[in-house]
């Protein structure tokens, strides 16, 4: 009598560990993406922008103080009303201006969109709203699209790498390090690049 035997490569114990090896595998690949996105989302938070409702034009006057001034002057910076030690400040290349703004009065309120900068102030001014007429720079043109992903790299690389931080680790403990590294991270570059105190 014969007896028939099933391959090795069938053996159900064989299949399961080669198929849990697999989902290993996956899930190290999607927390890998995970962690990309989360990354990329802690670039753009470097990069993003802020709104200030109620900027004024100012040139180096006496002793250096801020003077107020028609717009536009040369070497001229946006300012917050009263430019003391912790008014927020911004540089302003008015030749990056796309449509070229027009000349306005010293007690003109400007809307500015700022971004973190090197220059004399720590912020750049990139988009000027005054009344119904919005202009820009080129670096708007790309800060903006990437400022307004930011929220949702963030969410999703977290979830995706706590998730597989979950299906991956054989300790489901390990799942806390992701939960707690991460949001850490977002506060300290977030921090970093966001001094307080009138910075940009």
């Amino acid at each position: 009598m014969s007896l028939l035997r099933r391959p090795r490569s069938s053996l159900p114990g064989k299949d399961n560990g080669q198929r849990r090896q697999n989902l290993r595998v996956v899930w190290a690949i999607l927390g890998s993406i995970g962690l990309m996105l989360f990354g990329a989302g802690l670039y753009a938070v470097t990069l993003s922008i802020h709104d200030d409702p109620a900027m004024y034009f100012y040139v180096h006057g006496n002793g250096g103080l801020p003077s107020p001034s028609a717009f536009p002057a040369r070497n001229g910076f946006f300012c917050e009303q009263y430019p003391f030690m912790f008014a927020k400040c911004a540089d302003v290349n008015l030749e990056e201006f796309d449509p070229q703004v027009p000349a306005f009065g010293q007690d003109q309120v400007f809307d500015v969109w700022l971004v973190r900068s090197d220059g004399e102030f720590g912020c750049q001014a990139i988009a000027i709203n005054v009344g119904s007429k919005h202009y820009t720079t080129p670096e708007f043109g790309w800060l903006a699209p990437l400022d307004a992903a930011t929220p949702w790299a963030l969410l999703s690389g977290f979830l995706v790498t706590v998730l597989a931080t979950f299906s991956f680790a054989r300790r489901k403990a390990w799942v806390t390090v992701p939960v707690l590294i991460l949001p850490i991270f977002l506060a300290l570059t977030y921090v970093s690049s966001h001094p307080f105190l009138g910075g940009c």
